[in-house]
Order: C-alpha cells, then sequence, then structure tokens
C-alpha cells in the first residue's frame, strides 16, 4: 500500500484520498494558532479580507485544519517546505508518493525527491496547453469548446512534467468559471484511484509534455477580470 503525502487545498480530493487504497501518512499544514479561527468565526464571515490581512494563515487554511482533525490525520507543520527541517521530517517518515491539488507553494528539487516515486499534481487544463496559475479563466476568456483535467509529475518547471493520465470534457455555453473548476475536480478525482494502483504496480504511464503544444498564462489583470465579469463568468 502506497504510503501517501498531500499538499494543497483541495479537500475533495484529499478526501477522496481517504477512501483509495492508500496509507494516508499526512498532509502539510502551515504552523499557526488555528483556535483563533472558531473563536472568531463570526468575524471571519463578516470581513473574510481583513482576518486574511490580520491572520494570513489561519484565514487560509482554517478549513484544511479543520479536516485533519475531524479526520485524524496528522498534520505536517513547518514554516518552509523546502527547508532542512522540514526536509528530514519528510525523509524521516519515508512517503512513496506526493500528492499536490491547489498548493500556492513551489516544491525545491531537494523536496521533490524524497518520496520513492516522487510527485504528481492535478492541473485543470489539457496539459501542455494552460499552463500557470489561472487556466480556468483563460480557457474561458478564450471562448474553448472543451477543456479537461491532467495529472502529471511535478517538476522543478511548473506544469511541465510528463503526464500520467488526462481527460476531456466539452464546454457548456452557460459555464461559469465555478462550473469549469467543478467539473475539472470531478474528471480528477475519478482519475486518482486508477492512476494511484498504477504506480504502486508500475503500471503508469508518462507521456512527455509536446512543448511545441505549450500555451502558458499568468493572473489575470484588471481588464481580463473586467471582462470575464462582463461575459458573466466569473462566478
Amino acid at each position: 500500500m502506497l504510503r501517501v503525502v498531500f499538499f494543497g487545498m483541495d479537500l475533495n480530493v484529499l478526501d477522496e484520498l481517504r477512501s483509495c487504497s492508500v496509507h494516508l501518512i499526512g498532509a502539510y499544514l502551515p504552523p499557526a494558532l488555528y483556535w483563533i479561527r472558531k473563536r472568531f468565526a463570526s468575524l471571519l464571515r463578516l470581513h473574510p479580507r481583513i482576518l486574511k490581512k490580520c491572520f494570513g494563515t489561519v484565514a487560509v487554511y482554517g478549513h484544511l485544519s479543520d479536516f485533519l482533525v475531524k479526520y485524524n490525520i496528522t498534520a505536517l507543520q513547518s514554516s518552509d517546505i523546502n527547508g532542512s527541517e522540514f526536509l528530514q521530517t519528510l525523509t524521516r517518515i519515508k512517503p512513496d508518493l506526493g500528492i499536490v491539488s491547489n498548493f500556492g507553494q513551489i516544491l525545491g528539487d531537494r523536496l521533490l525527491s524524497i518520496p520513492k516515486y516522487g510527485f504528481i499534481n492535478f492541473h485543470p487544463s489539457l496539459l501542455p496547453r494552460y499552463r500557470g496559475p489561472s487556466p480556468l479563466e483563460h480557457i474561458l476568456l478564450n471562448n474553448e469548446i472543451s477543456s479537461g483535467a491532467t495529472w502529471h509529475r511535478m517538476t522543478k518547471k511548473i506544469d511541465q512534467g510528463d503526464i500520467l493520465a488526462q481527460e476531456t470534457f466539452p464546454i457548456k455555453l452557460q459555464y461559469t468559471l465555478r462550473d469549469l473548476g467543478a467539473k475539472s475536480l470531478v474528471l480528477a478525482i475519478r482519475m486518482l484511484g486508477p492512476l494511484l494502483k498504477d504506480i504502486e504496480e508500475g503500471r503508469a504511464q508518462a507521456q512527455p509534455q509536446n512543448e511545441a503544444d505549450a500555451t502558458y498564462y499568468p493572473k489575470l489583470t484588471k481588464e481580463e477580470k473586467k471582462q470575464l465579469e462582463e461575459m458573466e463568468k466569473l462566478f
């Protein structure tokens, strides 16, 4: 059974891991006083921007903290995921695989090399197209008629690792940003169990990305955000 660690904010993916035939040995959670979020829950609802500015990690990672406590999942805590202390911790627990989904930090080479099978990441597009931090928004801006979900190996080059699993779906005219993200996530979750089994049994097929087809999109500009709002897609 694969020994798995999780990095990210997609609790649906983390929840799926609980039902997969893996040993979930921990999930990364930045250190913070998470009791603050519970005590000031009403403030969080009324003034999320203020609370995020004041308490940062507490506001962003509070729901993940609750999830780990609820299901008794070990929190792997460190202020620096690429620091020597955390690298030693991860080396000591000997993970076979790291799984990443919706994680905003860059994983260094030393960290990526610790698990036996490395790290895999979920990206909500048909890589190598729409690499970068805002694929969903630009897919809608470009009026694409199809998209998909990709699981790929992680390398030091962001979104450029070999593809392990990928599925496509048609984009309906009424799809909003939320619809597109939800559809990609559903496909990613559906692919995850079989992919993990293939990795464990040595059947996973890694397909290099074709750089000739690669596209990259940075974060939205104010003008692009306004355009999405006018298209009634930004929700």
